[in-house]
């Protein structure tokens, strides 16, 4: 019997074989097979860690929410958070586990400052939100299959308000305007008897016929 020293992944070992040669051939071609695959294996696997980041990105977060609350980026892209409200907001990816710390915490963002980088190395969504307001939530989204993909984390413009239209209704029918009548003036449109409308020059003095 005769032994073959041969390295399978990484580690060495002995392996016998007879004297013929329909034994050996195989053999060396099962070795070389496994050699290949594991040099294709470790490539894979060192240009996948290999990330370098190649932009940087600021999410605006106020009272009503994250801005953009999509942010899609590249993996080793760098992210920040920007406070545009007048509350201090903190940002956190909260941990699977109960009452285990977030996997990340920005730590209180006063109004007007920018938080602590984020880098994001691997592919997926990385779910957010604020942690003294819940229901304001955001992702940040990375290719799973490739490190690059088409990025897009520019803040939204603010929607107008939109402002209310006013029914045109009909037109008022103007009021009949009776002219300023001078003191002592008597009109039948005032309820003076036909034939005594007029104005007195002076006050009509009372006296017995």
């Amino acid at each position: 019997m005769r032994y073959l020293d041969v390295a399978l992944g990484g580690a060495w070992g002995r392996v016998g074989f007879g004297m013929t040669a329909r034994w050996y051939r195989p053999l060396m071609a099962v070795v070389a097979v496994s050699m290949a695959l594991a040099g294709g294996l470790s490539l894979l696997f060192s240009n996948s860690a290999h990330v370098v980041a190649s932009g940087s990105y600021t999410i605006e977060v106020n009272e009503e929410g994250f801005n953009p609350k999509l942010c899609l980026i590249s993996r080793g892209d760098v992210v920040q958070w920007k406070n545009v409200g007048k509350k201090v907001h903190r940002v956190i990816k909260p941990d699977a586990g109960v009452g285990s710390p977030p996997l990340f915490d920005s730590e209180d963002i006063a109004p007007g400052q920018i938080s602590q980088s984020f880098i994001m190395t691997y592919g997926g969504n990385f779910n957010y939100l604020d942690q003294y307001n819940p229901s304001l939530t955001g992702t940040v989204n990375t290719p799973q299959r490739s490190n690059t993909q088409a990025e897009n984390c520019s803040p939204l413009a603010p929607t107008p308000t939109p402002t209310p239209t006013r029914t045109p209704g009909p037109t008022p029918t103007p009021s009949p305007q009776v002219a300023a009548l001078p003191m002592y003036c008597r009109a039948a449109s005032l309820g003076a008897a036909i034939g005594n409308e007029g104005c007195a020059v002076t006050v009509g003095i009372a006296r017995d016929d």
